[in-house]
């Protein structure tokens, strides 16, 4: 096991090569550059490099299929945060009012225009960010035919409504059903 050594931190790892890349995020290295010109972006692995190069060729791979959503993605961490739009989870919470939503962007808008100066210190932010444990942002599993699927539980009503509920009405909730929202990842061949 090998362990970071960086103050605070105590990750662990199997692997002595993640290690060093993990220390990575601690040292600020960022051997991995982007060539695209007037670009230059540094990165940390070479898998956030290939992902963000998806910027400059416009591959979406990331594909939502719920209720025939339709919306892509170039990131799945952009996926997974859209899914809360159709599961109708709202984690992220005003820490001045309470008030919930699916977006932290949305919230952010919200405190700032609601709760004016207040609102825009980056104290209330931290306290409103106090997140539920979202189902969906922990993958079933790939089924072999490039799918994703991820579970989550939405009330027996229509979309609408499901989507206004926030994580604080749950314990009054009926029976809920459990849905599967699939995912599929895309292809693209760039020329």
């Amino acid at each position: 096991m090998f362990r970071c050594g960086a103050e605070g931190c105590g990750k662990s790892f199997y692997v002595l090569q993640r290690l060093q890349v993990h220390m990575r995020t601690h040292n600020g290295e960022k051997p991995f550059i982007c060539k695209e010109k007037n670009c230059g972006k540094k990165f940390t692995t070479a898998g956030n490099l290939k992902n963000h190069r998806r910027i400059h060729t416009g591959e979406k791979p990331f594909l939502c299929e719920a209720d025939g959503c339709g919306r892509s993605f170039a990131e799945y961490s952009s996926l997974r945060k859209h899914m809360l739009v159709h599961s109708g989870e709202k984690p992220h919470v005003c820490g001045i009012c309470g008030k919930t939503f699916s977006q932290s962007g949305s919230r952010n808008v919200h405190m700032r225009k609601r709760h004016g100066e207040e609102g825009l210190s980056s104290e209330s932010r931290e306290t409103g960010e106090a997140l539920t444990q979202s189902s969906l942002l922990e993958a079933d599993g790939e089924n072999g035919d490039g799918m994703v699927t991820m579970t989550t539980t939405v009330e027996p009503m229509n979309l609408h409504h499901a989507m206004l509920r926030s994580p604080g009405r749950r314990d009054k909730r009926a029976d809920g059903i459990t849905t599967r929202l699939i995912m599929k990842r895309q292809q693209t061949v760039i020329w």
